[in-house]
């Protein structure tokens, strides 16, 4: 049984138009506002001389945090929530399933493994250099492409239908991928061990601008990729033969979406560890909003997902000052309530 969530009211063409935007504008300002809060406080005036919008002067103290702690944090934090958001949208869009999400169908868990795998022999450190920047991505990529195959391949022979198979698939190979976390965490020392827990629960604490080099490399092409897949996309709702029927290669699409989705999905496993439900929350708020057309629902998602982000990662940064709440246990608190609403909503729907 296919399953699809359109608006919960009518939305004529021009309010998603101007939905969209909204969405598109509010993310400088939540940029904006977050890159005043933390544990040192800026005012305003700070803020907009260290950018050279004001001819105050700033302490070089207070320059150093905002441009070369902040700025570079916030900026990899809203590509990551674009990027785990799209990718949601665009799974649930191949899998023609409203549970898709890159963490529940072990796409995330098996980036986490590989990655956890090579930092526990020692092949790479927790921080990243120049000349590895590539590196953890590529092995997180590895891991995550190995789960993704295997999910696409046992749905694709249930024709993307049988939903509990693939979410079955994607608790399996979650529970699998957090036996294998835990038993490595349980053998390397002690000084290790809490570097890889904070990594694991999803974390931006440590992240600079060299960051930013595998995101504009690889997550942000893919991010582009994604963001032009509506028309494919709107075809694949309407089936497999009916997309054929309107000159659509389904198999060539499903594969290179998912290639960009398990892309952008690795690259902030590697960068922040596992953040998980976004992909969930975040597309279906969207889709209930502007309806299930991807040329509005593919771009609104992407900026909720990164304008969602930003305010996890102040809250995080700022509830519990000076320490610091990792992101994807808030991530999570939010996300399961709204996973059994959704799988509750299921199944009265079917009754």
């Amino acid at each position: 049984m296919v399953y699809t969530v359109r608006s919960s009211f009518p939305v004529k063409i021009a309010t998603r138009h101007r939905i969209v935007l909204l969405l598109v504008l509010l993310l400088p300002l939540a940029l904006l506002i977050s890159i005043k809060q933390g544990t040192v406080t800026t005012s305003w005036t700070d803020l907009f001389a260290t950018f050279g919008l004001t001819e105050h002067s700033v302490d070089q103290t207070i320059s150093t945090i905002l441009l070369k702690l902040r700025l570079p944090r916030l900026l990899i934090v809203a590509a990551t929530g674009a990027s785990l958001a799209l990718a949601g949208a665009v799974m649930q869009g191949i899998f023609r399933n409203a549970l898709a999400d890159p963490a529940l169908l072990g796409v995330s868990s098996g980036g986490a493994l590989a990655v956890v795998l090579i930092l526990a022999i020692g092949v790479a450190p927790l921080s990243w250099t120049s000349e590895g920047a590539f590196f953890l991505p590529g092995i997180a990529f590895l891991g995550g492409i190995i789960a993704a195959l295997f999910v696409y391949s046992v749905a694709r022979r249930h024709d993307f239908l049988d939903n509990t198979v693939v979410l079955l698939l994607g608790i399996a190979i979650n529970a699998l991928a957090a036996a294998a976390i835990g038993f490595i965490t349980f053998i390397v020392n002690d000084a290790e061990l809490r570097g890889f827990i904070f990594w694991m629960f999803g974390s931006f604490a440590d992240t600079d601008w060299i960051y930013l080099l595998p995101i504009g490399l690889l997550m942000l092409p893919s991010l582009i990729f994604l963001l032009c897949m509506a028309r494919p996309l709107n075809a694949l709702s309407l089936g497999d033969e009916d997309a054929v029927y309107l000159g659509f290669n389904t198999e060539h699409i499903k594969k290179l979406a998912l290639l960009c989705v398990v892309l952008c999905v690795c690259v902030s496993v590697a960068i922040a560890g596992i953040i998980s439900f976004v992909g969930l929350i975040v597309p279906h708020l969207i889709r209930l909003i502007v309806g299930a057309d991807h040329r509005f629902l593919l771009p609104a998602t992407a900026a909720a997902g990164a304008v969602f982000l930003l305010i996890a990662d102040t809250f995080a940064r700022v509830v519990l000052q000076p320490s610091e709440l990792p992101i994807g246990i808030l991530t999570a608190l939010v996300g399961v309530p709204f996973f059994i609403l959704l799988v509750f909503k299921r199944y009265s729907e079917k009754l």
